[in-house]
């Protein structure tokens, strides 16, 4: 099971206990978002678009391939870690671990990656830009020259 539930600590009528069913109260709230959009978000849709440009269908077939599991990985790692301010005591490499389970699980029904194209071409050029700049474009030309 993959939940995150963030809220920030500023509470009018004092603070609930929602901390005992698993949300993060925080300070860091901007921080958890950012994780989020870069490393779920970001990583996610480099995976689908890769994996439907492979001829994947679903994420999880995309995940299984291990040359596109490659490039996700090294976006993760090498361009977003270095420039992630990850929130106080956050474990990264766990939560990257977390994703990737995430991805693989079959049992997880994601809408076929053509399906989901169309509406996905229609922000990825804002989505690109915000969450990777260019890496897509250079880091495909070594899935293709993997195969």
């Amino acid at each position: 099971e993959f939940t995150m539930w963030v809220l920030e600590d500023h509470f009018a009528a004092g603070r609930p206990a929602w901390d005992r069913a698993g949300a993060i109260i925080s300070d860091e709230v901007e921080a958890y978002e950012l994780v989020k959009l870069r490393l779920l978000n970001g990583s996610h849709s480099a995976l689908a678009y890769l994996g439907l440009l492979a001829g994947h269908t679903y994420v999880a077939d995309a995940a299984g391939d291990p040359a596109l599991m490659a490039v996700v990985d090294r976006l993760m790692r090498e361009d977003v870690e270095p420039g992630l301010a990850a929130p106080e005591g956050f474990d990264v490499q766990a939560y990257e671990t977390q994703l990737v389970e995430r991805w693989h699980n079959e049992a997880v029904h994601h809408i076929p990656l053509h399906r989901q194209f169309i509406p996905w071409a229609a922000r990825a050029n804002v989505q690109v830009v915000h969450r990777a700049d260019n890496w897509f474009e250079m880091q495909w030309v070594t899935v293709k020259d993997s195969k």
